[in-house]
């Protein structure tokens, strides 16, 4: 029988070790969002009254950038899972279980059904966004995620 005690952080309760873990990602209804949303755009753009050229460019551009932003988001699938520990440290956890540290970065922005969280990792010096999913994760660690993202203060880097 594993038994792990309980602390609590500024009414942050957490589980063994001080931390939280959470997969990273997008979940299949946001990749259905996303497919809609460009096919809107796309539908937008071409019954607009202007000149087929400009309609045509416009669109190639829109697919451009829609594919560098999921290009971007394949890329980030490298890291499948994000520890926060209770002092803003941060671990990510690639696919082959490989570990990077980090630290929990300012600017978050989170909902009831996706957060951004920003993390700063130690081998790269650049701030790294990753969505996680309410729907990926255990509803009480989303809902643990939360609550440190509202309710603690980032001040150079570290949650306070």
């Amino acid at each position: 029988m594993q038994s792990f005690i309980v602390t609590s952080w500024n009414g942050f309760v957490m589980g063994p070790d001080n931390w939280v873990e959470l997969e990273t990602g997008v979940d299949s209804w946001f990749k259905a969002l996303y497919f809609l949303l460009t096919l809107l755009a796309a539908l937008a753009l071409l019954i607009a009254h202007t000149a087929w050229p400009v309609k045509l460019s416009i669109v190639s551009v829109l697919f451009l950038f829609f594919w560098f932003f999921g290009r971007q988001m394949v890329q980030q699938k490298s890291i499948s899972r994000v520890r926060i520990y209770s002092n803003a440290t941060v671990t990510l956890i690639n696919r082959t279980g490989q570990e990077f540290p980090g630290i929990l970065a300012r600017d978050n922005w989170t909902t009831r059904w996706v957060s951004i969280v920003p993390v700063g990792r130690f081998d790269r010096w650049r701030i790294q966004h990753l969505f996680v999913c309410a729907s990926r994760n255990n509803a009480s660690d989303y809902r643990q995620l939360i609550k440190m993202l509202r309710l603690g203060h980032v001040r150079d880097g570290i949650l306070v």
